[in-house]
Order: structure tokens, then C-alpha cells, then sequence
């Protein structure tokens, strides 16, 4: 069994799941945000349940409510402090679902790490702007490359 002699962590969530998905669902509407608060709720209890409106079943249908569950146990900043080895944080100016922030909260949590802002990357490592249309319309275009420079960073990382 190797182990792992450097860790890197590509627009990593800087807070637990739960929190990320309470942030990400509070501009609903309540039509939506209720039920999913309620959800969330049962599932940090430890709970599943089968009582999940139609239009959130791609968030909690019961299928993937165990790994929810085991996930929302770990906080990111407590997991990204117990590593002992070198850690690069690379985030994206441009990220719709894990912000500058995160990455901060990430690097300030572990010595070791180094913090990469890559301009106009997104979630999916991805070059666009903020412009929601555009950048969610990079989620489904396989055609697009990863961000420039993006490779080169990961491999100086990785030799040094």
C-alpha cells in the first residue's frame, strides 16, 4: 500500500456538504427550498427518506440519499488539516458552485498548501465567464478543452 505524497485539490468544497447545499438552495423559491431544507435535515440525522418531490429527485432521490448521508459527516477544512504532505488548492474565478472562499478556507486550513486562482476557470475546469448561461453550457460541451495552463500547473506540482 502506497501512500499518496501530495495532495491536490480542484475547486474542492471549503465546508461540509450541508452547509454548500443550504447555500446553493437559499436563493429558491420556497417551493423548492422548503422541501429541500427539510430533506437535508432528515439526512444529516442519519435519516433517508422516500418523501422527495419530483423536481428534487436529481439532488435526493433515496438511491444516493446513504452516500448524502456518510458525506455530510466530513468538513473539508478538518480532512485538508490532517494531510502531512504537500497540498496545492487550485480554484477557479469563474466556479458557480464552489467559490474563491472555499479555496481560501482550504489553504488556511493546512500549512503545507499552496493556493492556484486560475481567471476565468469554472467548476469544471472549464474557461468562461459568469454569465450563468454560458458557464452552465460548458457542463455539456465535451468538446471544450480543459482551461490553459491548467495541466502544466498540476504537472509542476507533481515533479517538484
Amino acid at each position: 500500500n502506497k501512500k499518496a505524497d501530495k495532495f491536490i485539490s480542484l475547486a474542492g468544497a471549503g465546508e461540509s456538504a450541508n452547509k454548500i447545499l443550504r447555500r446553493q438552495l437559499a436563493s429558491q423559491s420556497p417551493m423548492i427550498l422548503e422541501p429541500s431544507l427539510k430533506i437535508i435535515s432528515q439526512l444529516e440525522a442519519g435519516e433517508t427518506t422516500n418523501d422527495v418531490p419530483q423536481m428534487l429527485t436529481s439532488i435526493f432521490r433515496p438511491s444516493v440519499q446513504p452516500y448524502i448521508i456518510s458525506w455530510f459527516k466530513y468538513d473539508p477544512q478538518i480532512e485538508i488539516a490532517k494531510l502531512k504532505i504537500p497540498v496545492l488548492i487550485v480554484q477557479g474565478t469563474t466556479d458557480l458552485q464552489v467559490t474563491l472562499d472555499d479555496a481560501e478556507k482550504l489553504a488556511k486550513a493546512n500549512s503545507n498548501a499552496k493556493l492556484q486562482i486560475i481567471e476565468g476557470m469554472n467548476h469544471i475546469l472549464k474557461e468562461t465567464d459568469m454569465d450563468n448561461q454560458k458557464n452552465i453550457a460548458t457542463y455539456s460541451n465535451p468538446e471544450l478543452p480543459l482551461k490553459d495552463g491548467l495541466i502544466d500547473l498540476i504537472v509542476e506540482f507533481i515533479k517538484k
